[in-house]
């Protein structure tokens, strides 16, 4: 332990250490964290002093982490920037690919109707071909009909004539 100075010598010391830590105060009020009091403090008081230049160092060290911190989110939220407009494009090319898409199956789907319009009109014209084609069938077996009547009368009527004939060449 160290022995008491004489007063004289320690109000000496006390204003030889006065200039030093007014200067090492204003340059940590100005955000200097390099300071630092060199000169030691009379008897018991050095250890404000040092309690000083740990606090001054301890802060220098938050802020280096807090600096560390900073560009770490920095470059984070660079890297996020960039993986945001490379999205953003592969979003906008997909939904152009998507309006593509869209256009052919309007298309596709335009050329079904037609095709499906196209089929119904040509059945109700296979159905009306097939109702013709029934009516004339009818007409045809009814002419067929009529045919063999007229021939069954006309085989009548020859051999009613051909009995005229013979009666007729009998009396004669």
């Amino acid at each position: 332990e160290a022995l008491p100075l004489p007063r004289a010598e320690e109000a000496r010391q006390r204003q030889a250490a006065g200039p030093e830590r007014g200067t090492a105060y204003t340059g940590l009020a100005e955000g200097d964290l390099t300071v630092s009091l060199t000169q030691p403090f009379v008897g018991e008081l050095d250890h404000l002093r040092i309690d000083f230049n740990v606090s001054v160092e301890k802060l220098s060290k938050i802020l280096k982490q807090i600096q560390g911190s900073a560009n770490s989110m920095d470059e984070s939220a660079a890297e996020i920037r960039s993986a945001s407009n490379d999205l953003l494009k592969r979003t906008e090319q997909q939904a152009a690919a998507l309006q593509e898409t869209s256009n052919a199956f309007e298309d596709v789907a335009t050329s079904v109707r037609l095709a499906s319009t196209k089929a119904e009109e040509a059945s109700r014209i296979a159905a009306t071909a097939s109702s013709s084609t029934t009516r004339s069938r009818g007409v045809v077996t009814n002419a067929v009909e009529a045919m063999n009547r007229i021939q069954d009368a006309s085989n009548e009527i020859s051999q009613i004539t051909d009995l005229i004939d013979g009666i007729t060449f009998q009396t004669n």
